[in-house]
């Protein structure tokens, strides 16, 4: 069954200036709105080395929280390699993360962790392929027993195939993300039609559909009908994400408009 889930923080204020980050003031009432709103899953962010979920004690009250809301976490989003990525992160660093991840993913039942290869790790230098390469196959050598592992990137087509046909790396799979693909130039089709079985997951978001006051609920989604038209094809496919564009006051009800857009034709298909 494909679960259909939402990014943890978007029925949060933002932490300062961050778009997306680990609501550390409010990840429980972030809760309590998915809850309100008939969400089961969400993706848990992991923006630096002190998010609560990598303590035992406070563990136990966030899985405590989630029976209760009847919520489960469906994907972890390594956020905290954005900005230190694999390619320079310290080696300590990086075996405490997985270390600490393997106990997260056993806990919660962890269906997939995703390891970003964009923006600030983005991969641009042949030296930090290699290194990236490395510590990829790590991973999933470490955690693969336990979880799927795929990468967001912004990487080509071309690229990203020769990724995955590395030594080490053939249970390395892709975030689909719709947004990142059009902002970079690339055509979804592409991307369906190379890597169908290599989709784990997907985050849905057009922001100039959903928060246009100009275009009514219904409008068309072609992005949107072709993940659905396409959904067959995806044989790992574990989880498909709302990940929408929030404003800095209306943040609740941009989610939910996002929602009410995008959950009618994804639970059609369900049935």
């Amino acid at each position: 069954m494909i679960k259909i889930s939402y990014i943890l923080g978007r029925f949060s204020e933002k932490v300062g200036s961050k778009f997306q980050y680990f609501p550390i003031n409010s990840w429980h009432k972030d809760i309590d709105e998915a809850k309100k709103l008939k969400i089961n899953y969400v993706e848990w962010i992991i923006s630096d080395f002190s998010n609560p979920i990598f303590n035992e004690k406070f563990s136990k009250i966030i899985k405590k929280e989630l029976k209760i809301k009847k919520i489960k976490i469906s994907a972890i989003g390594l956020d905290l390699l954005l900005n230190d990525p694999l390619f320079k992160i310290n080696e300590k660093d990086f075996f405490w993360i997985i270390k600490n991840l393997k106990k997260i993913i056993r806990l919660y039942n962890i269906k997939r962790v995703t390891v970003p290869l964009e923006e600030n790790a983005k991969i641009s230098r042949y030296q930090d392929y290699l290194l990236a390469k490395k510590r990829l196959r790590l991973i999933l050598r470490m955690l693969s027993n336990e979880t799927k592992i795929c990468i967001e990137t912004d990487l080509s087509i071309m690229n990203i195939k020769k990724l995955f046909n590395q030594k080490g790396l053939k249970n390395l799979g892709l975030l689909l993300d719709i947004g990142n693909i059009k902002a970079n130039g690339y055509e979804l089709k592409d991307f369906i039609n190379f890597f169908p079985n290599k989709i784990y997951g997907i985050h849905l978001k057009k922001r100039n559909l959903l928060f246009s006051n100009s275009l009514p609920i219904n409008s068309s989604f072609k992005e949107m009908e072709e993940i659905i038209k396409s959904l067959g094809k995806f044989k790992n496919l574990e989880d498909i994400c709302l990940q929408n564009f929030r404003s800095d006051k209306n943040f609740i009800k941009d989610t939910a408009k996002a929602l009410k857009l995008l959950q009618g034709p994804l639970y059609e298909f369900k049935k």
